[in-house]
């Protein structure tokens, strides 16, 4: 059981292991994660992120995995990735794994064989320890669990890859949500709610690559999740190689969705200049029945030769960046103003104006966007970074 006031959990997604044997001549790496790769930060991520684990002294309650383990169903990639992946949880101290399945991780195109799901489920606690909660998950294509401060869904969205050309999207069928209704209705919502699966459940990103791979009947699932009947939720998830933090369609009970950019791939030439290879913590407020989720996260960029550094712009998602704040980026702009005005002072710390003004710390990057052009356009004032960390408002030059 996870018993917090602040639920801190890490995200790592798509990490797309391969090995030099899988290659056919001339063809690209998918990954910087080569299962021969040395212990070297420099061109192992993973070694990379223990040595930022070490630096920051980074904990966590929870450890996400968003999928995609392996490149191609590669059974040896798989059994790396996994191995290294647990390395994780271990230095992280995270009481609760939750591992997506991703379509990378279902052989189903059978070049291993005919069984889609044998790599998998030959892995050593995947995706739980206990054999019981192994079977529920390959039996329901979920699982539903309570672990006191929060609940739970781990959401096979790959389930049917294997299946005539499933292997091209996601899908959550009507059998999975009569399952999820059910598991939900018989569970105490304690406030605070997480489902985390691989696919996106609507179309991201400026560059689409003219992508349909996401989840099949995922409006009926986030119908669900909105009802207000199960409580507020934050959907995780992979996939797409797409850093973003957004709100589902609805009103204000829809689920906060947080897309996870990949760990390790290489990403798509579209995307490079607006993307890079990112690990997560988020600290999710303790919450209320009924009250919006709400949060901050932030992200570290892997590059290579430098191993994981403070996010920057133009990497998907800022180094420190929140979500489920209730205020536009205007609102928050006119309220910053007016407090600039009647302080009298040529700067103000932008820590007294999250003091004040809360919701500052729960924008979404796409609302604190905002909130820097209206100072900009309408007030004549500018947020001052360094790092990229907001550290004064002002009349000054923005850095």
């Amino acid at each position: 059981m996870v018993e917090v006031a602040m639920l801190r959990v890490a995200v790592l997604s798509d990490v797309h292991a391969f090995s030099k044997a899988q290659l056919e001549e001339g063809q690209s790496r998918p990954s910087f994660v080569e299962i021969s790769n040395p212990d070297n930060p420099a061109n192992n991520p993973f070694t990379a992120l223990h040595e930022l684990i070490a630096r920051e002294g980074l904990k966590a309650d929870v450890l996400v995995s968003g999928g995609d383990l392996g490149d191609k169903a590669s059974p040896q990639a798989l059994t790396y990735a996994w191995n290294e992946i647990r390395r994780v949880r271990a230095a992280l101290s995270a009481d609760v794994m939750l591992a997506a399945t991703g379509n990378h991780d279902m052989d189903s195109r059978a070049i291993n064989g005919f069984d889609a799901r044998g790599a998998l489920q030959g892995l050593e606690g995947y995706p739980f320890e206990d054999e019981n909660l192994r079977d529920a998950y390959w039996a329901n294509n979920a699982l539903v669990q309570h672990h006191g401060a929060f609940r739970s869904i781990l959401l096979n969205s790959a389930a049917y890859h294997g299946y005539s050309d499933e292997w091209q999207r996601g899908r959550v069928s009507a059998r999975t949500r009569d399952y999820l209704r059910n598991k939900l209705s018989a569970t105490t919502d304690p406030g605070l709610n997480v489902l985390v699966t691989h696919h996106h459940l609507y179309p991201l990103g400026v560059s689409n690559l003219g992508d349909h791979s996401e989840m099949q009947e995922a409006p009926a699932l986030l119908e669900l999740l909105s009802s207000g009947d199960f409580g507020s939720w934050l959907v995780i998830h992979g996939h797409r190689h797409w850093p973003s933090v957004s709100r589902a369609s609805g009103g204000q009970g829809a689920p906060i969705v947080f897309s996870a950019g990949s760990f390790s791939a290489v990403l798509y030439d579209e995307i490079q200049d607006k993307a890079r290879n990112q690990f997560y913590i988020l600290d999710i407020e303790e919450n209320d029945v009924g009250h919006r989720v709400r949060g901050t996260f932030r992200a570290w960029d892997w590059i290579s030769d430098q191993g994981f550094q403070p996010a920057q712009e133009r990497s998907g998602l800022p180094h420190l960046g929140g979500f489920g704040g209730a205020k536009t980026g205007a609102e928050l702009a006119d309220e910053v103003a007016a407090m600039y005005t009647g302080s009298g002072l040529p700067f103000m710390q932008y820590s007294a104006l999250v003091g004040a003004i809360p919701d500052l710390r729960f924008a979404m990057p796409s609302d604190f966007e905002a909130f820097k052009s209206r100072l900009r356009d309408h007030h004549s004032l500018r947020v001052l970074s360094d790092e990229g960390l907001p550290q004064q408002v002002g009349k000054g030059s923005a850095s």
